[in-house]
């Protein structure tokens, strides 16, 4: 990008295909962090980001702690992100009586000193997520996503009156299109699918993860 830049070719003349949106939006979320503007409706979307769904697992869990699949999604990003070394999911999920409601919680405790239930079911909507990024540093790097997720939990505020239930309904609903949001006009590299890709075209092309393989199936027989 920088070769180009160098070469005096537009970043509008640029296109990045991706064959999933997991890597258009890993890709997005580097290229914004070292100042180079992009656009792409699907990669962009907050949902995209394992922060922005982490924290949303956490707001389900203070409205319904009994819900099992919310409990696996927490303990999945714990886990995976090194905050629980020597824990496997798995294992703890199979262990019965340590993963119910009860026993999740206190195990939360036990791993984390500023966890205390009863303290942040206290906490309003806002003050809840910015704690939970601060103490789990998930706005390390001035990470784009969650900022916008901060963004859009305070409009939610200023549009409705409501606690964490009713953020969740209007998250439903929100998080279909809620994205990080790039101004309108502005020169910007486009990042998207080789699916949305179809019938366009682009004076540059970077096909990144050009070593990735591809099962043969009959999806992708040719």
């Amino acid at each position: 990008i920088h070769q180009l830049a160098d070469d005096n070719c537009p970043l509008n003349e640029t296109a990045i295909l991706c064959r999933e949106n997991r890597k258009a939006s890993a890709i997005a979320d580097y290229l914004l962090k070292q100042g180079i503007p992009v656009i792409s409706s699907e990669s962009l979307l907050l949902t995209q980001s394992e922060k922005v769904n982490f924290l949303v697992s956490w707001i389900r869990y203070f409205v319904n702690p009994e819900d099992e699949i919310t409990r696996i999604h927490l303990l999945n990003f714990l886990v995976e992100k090194g905050f629980l070394p020597g824990v496997k999911t798995e294992d703890l999920v199979c262990s019965g009586d340590k993963f119910s409601t009860g026993e999740f919680d206190k195990f939360l405790a036990t791993r984390f000193e500023f966890y205390n239930y009863d303290s942040l079911k206290r906490l309003e909507l806002f003050g809840f997520v910015r704690y939970l990024i601060v103490k789990f540093n998930l706005d390390a790097n001035d990470d784009t996503y969650v900022r916008f997720f901060q963004d859009t939990v305070l409009e939610f505020l200023k549009q409705r009156k409501g606690a964490f239930p009713e953020f969740l309904d209007w998250w439903e609903e929100k998080s279909l299109k809620a994205s990080v949001i790039i101004p309108e006009g502005i020169e910007a590299i486009r990042i998207m699918t080789i699916h949305k890709a179809k019938g366009l075209e682009f004076p540059v092309v970077i096909y990144p993860f050009a070593d990735e393989q591809v099962r043969p199936t009959r999806k992708n027989l040719w």
